[in-house]
C-alpha cells in the first residue's frame, strides 16, 4: 500500500509531505495514535478523527483496497439504498454567552453592540480547539418598509491558541489569535 495514495483516498493529501518526511510507511501507519498525529502537526481535530478512523479500518481490514475501474466486472450491481442506514447526528459540544445592547434613535435606525464568549472544545468554528471572545458594532437602517441594510464590524480573539490567518485545506496553520471582520446584509422584504 502506498501511504500517499491512501492519504489522497481519504481526502487528506495535504499531509503527504509530512508523512514522507517522518518516514511513515505502510508498516508504521496502522500503529499511529492521536498523540502521534499531533506530533506530526495534524492540528485540526476533524482531520485527526478522519485519520484515526481510516487507521482503525486498516487495522481491522474492513476497508478492502478498491480495484481500478478497468478491472471491475461489466455486470453492474443494483444500487443500494443507504438512506435508512445513515443517521446524521450533531454532537458538537459548544456553548456561547451573548450580550446584545440595542439603541434606536428613531424608527429607521437601530444600533447594536454585541459581545460574545464562545467555548469551542471540538474546533467547529475555525478548526482549532479554543475559546473565543468577540465584540461587534452594527447598524440597521430601513430605506423603506421593503429595503434595509445591516453593516457590522467585529473583532474576534481566540484565547488559548492561534485560530486565524491559516488555511486548513492547504495545510497552513493559523498564525494569529485575532481577526477583524466587516460584513453587511442588504435585505429586500416582499
Amino acid at each position: 500500500m502506498d501511504v500517499a495514495s491512501w492519504l489522497r483516498s481519504i481526502g487528506l493529501e495535504q499531509y503527504e509531505a509530512v508523512f514522507r518526511e517522518n518516514a511513515i510507511s505502510e508498516k508504521v501507519l496502522p500503529r499511529l495514535t492521536a498523540e502521534d498525529l499531533k506530533d506530526l502537526g495534524v492540528s485540526i481535530v476533524g482531520h485527526r478523527r478522519v485519520l484515526l478512523d481510516a487507521i482503525t479500518d486498516l487495522r481491522s481490514g474492513t476497508k478492502a483496497e478498491q480495484a481500478p475501474p478497468e478491472a471491475s466486472s461489466t455486470t453492474a450491481e443494483p444500487a443500494k439504498d443507504t438512506a435508512a442506514e445513515t443517521a446524521l447526528t450533531c454532537t458538537a459540544d459548544e456553548q456561547s454567552f451573548l450580550l446584545y445592547v440595542n439603541y434606536s434613535p428613531n424608527k429607521l435606525n437601530n444600533f447594536t453592540f454585541r459581545t460574545e464568549f464562545f467555548m469551542d472544545p471540538e474546533g467547529q468554528r475555525t478548526g482549532v480547539v479554543t475559546n473565543y471572545v468577540d465584540g461587534a458594532l452594527g447598524w440597521q437602517h430601513w430605506f423603506s418598509p421593503q429595503v434595509e441594510v445591516r453593516p457590522e464590524i467585529a473583532y474576534y480573539r481566540s484565547l488559548n491558541a492561534n485560530a486565524f490567518n491559516g488555511n486548513a485545506n492547504a495545510g497552513i496553520p493559523p498564525t494569529r489569535n485575532w481577526a477583524v471582520i466587516a460584513a453587511s446584509d442588504l435585505i429586500f422584504h416582499f
